[in-house]
């Protein structure tokens, strides 16, 4: 009878911690386009990053520093500081390639700024040249509120919905995402801008490289001052649901790029099990 029970209990709890899983199971590894921890600052707090930076997707868009911003504390680990430098601005750029142009996507980042930097454009994630050819795929930038944005080819048109204001010295979750029929912003996991259209195509092509924490073409300035950490594209659109699991999860625990620490997963453990016996 004992053995019963426990065998009932344990059977209870493995189907919870199933069903925990699997609510925060929709985004998959082959969803990310392009995933970066700034996990390669961890103990290196108050140096300068240099070199490159690995994005930890597996699919290459590694990115290179440019002059030298600084690993600080960040959300998840270390974060990266951007802001004006001397000739140019401390990013990092990422080369052009061909899977880089997304009929859908969805940009995240964690962001920490106290101010604005002159009247434009403050970018967190910039692929355009909008002082040439005006071409752009998708940008996300800080102009009060935060703002996401596209081109559309036919009719050609710039398509842009806002968030909130963010610059207030603390951390904020931005993200916006396109799934081909509406265009959402998020701010720390609430919808607080949407566009709303029929069919367009977004997919305005843009060889130009990808920055974080400049602008386009050259990333030399128009970027932001502050803090960021955890970027990630990804190829498609993705739920309200999905933007709050990858805000409260975090990119290592929920697709696995590092180990969970252990201390973690027992805890987790701990609550599956609690929340199993008072069920």
């Amino acid at each position: 009878m004992i053995r019963f029970a426990m065998k009932s209990t344990f059977l209870t709890f493995a189907v919870l911690f199933t069903a925990i899983n699997l609510s925060y199971g929709e985004i998959k590894r082959e969803d990310v386009l392009m995933a970066f921890t700034f996990a390669a600052g961890d103990g290196k707090i108050g140096q300068v990053a240099d070199g490159i930076l690995k994005d930890v997707s597996g699919n290459g868009h590694d990115g290179e520093f440019r002059q030298k911003p600084k690993w600080v504390k960040g959300v998840w680990g270390a974060g990266l500081e951007v802001g004006p430098a001397e000739v140019a601005w401390n990013a990092v750029t990422i080369p052009h390639t061909g899977d880089m142009d997304l009929k859908e996507f969805a940009i995240g980042a964690w962001v920490k700024a106290e101010k604005l930097v002159g009247d434009c454009c403050n970018m967190i994630v910039s692929k355009e040249n909008w002082s040439g050819n005006k071409s752009r795929n998708y940008s996300m930038w800080m102009r009060e509120p935060v703002i996401v944005g596209f081109i559309t080819k036919d009719p050609f048109n710039d398509v842009q919905t806002g968030g909130i204001q963010i610059t207030d010295g603390e951390w904020h979750h931005a993200l916006g995402t396109y799934n081909g029929s509406d265009l959402t912003q998020y701010v720390d996991g609430v919808a607080h801008g949407k566009f709303l259209f029929g069919k367009q195509d977004p997919s305005f092509h843009s060889s130009e490289r990808l920055h974080i924490g400049a602008m386009g073409p050259g990333g030399t300035g128009a970027g932001m001052e502050g803090v960021v950490d955890e970027v990630v594209i990804f190829n498609r659109g993705l739920t309200e649901h999905e933007v709050n699991s990858l805000m409260d999860q975090g990119l290592e625990k929920l697709l696995g790029y590092q180990a969970v620490d252990p201390h973690d997963k027992m805890a987790t453990t701990w609550a599956g099990l609690k929340l199993a016996k008072d069920l």
